[in-house]
């Protein structure tokens, strides 16, 4: 069961920062780097191919009641969702964005690993037909800006 949950933290940097600069967050109790985990993924449908037959590496999230999943695995699954929005407010009230999400993935990443069906730009609902998404998504990849391309989601 998902929810909207949101958070408003203010801070102040205290002197002027150089582009570029990087937000990192930390999560706890996380295991990323845990063999398992690693593994758990399919190359084939980060690459936009093959949906209807989720590697093996993939288990125990590869399947819900025979359906494949899209994309399958324990990476996709717990995918950190979370998203932030930062705003300069330069003792003018006025709130403007100052930040981008692009340039955020590894450039093999973007042009060879991660690959929409077909070179779209998006994953479309019709590319999914007869698969779903993983069990702790709370929308569908045809609704992820970008599809398997969106950086945030490399």
């Amino acid at each position: 069961d998902f929810e909207d949950c949101h958070c408003r933290v203010n801070f102040t940097v205290p002197e002027e920062l150089r582009s570029p600069w990087y937000m990192y967050c930390g999560l706890g109790n996380y295991f990323q780097n845990h063999r398992r985990y690693v593994a758990s993924l399919d190359l084939t449908q980060l690459q936009g191919e093959s949906f209807s037959r989720p590697s093996g590496e993939c288990d125990p999230i590869r399947f819900v009641n025979g359906t494949p999943i899209v994309p399958c695995g324990a990476i996709a699954n717990s995918w950190f969702n979370d998203s932030f929005d930062m705003f300069m407010n330069r003792d003018t009230g006025e709130n403007m964005p100052c930040c981008n999400r692009t340039n955020i993935a590894w450039d093999t990443d973007r042009s060879v690993r991660f690959q929409n069906p077909n070179g779209a730009p998006e994953v479309s609902p019709e590319d999914l037909v007869g698969t779903t998404m993983p069990p702790n998504w709370p929308y569908d990849l045809s609704d992820i800006p970008g599809g398997l391309e969106n950086e945030s989601f490399i």
